[in-house]
């Protein structure tokens, strides 16, 4: 909840807590929810992109992420 207020969000209630991260889609407000959780993890991909350049985050994507798109 405080991190809420730090970045602005309005209240309009009790704080809901869902059991899985998609839960928050119905329960966080969109802004919230972006500055919470999809921000974060774009920055961070974006900072590992530029350390790595293009060659070497297609490879790291496609020792650790790459498998999980397979069937």
């Amino acid at each position: 909840m405080h991190l809420a207020r730090e970045i602005g969000a309005q209240l309009a209630g009790p704080v809901q807590m869902g059991g899985q991260p998609h839960d928050a889609d119905a329960v966080a407000p969109p802004a919230v929810r972006e500055a919470v959780r999809t921000h974060p993890w774009a920055r961070a991909r974006q900072r590992l992109h530029d350390d790595l350049g293009p060659a070497g985050w297609a490879g790291r994507w496609a020792l650790s992420a790459a498998p999980l798109w397979r069937w």
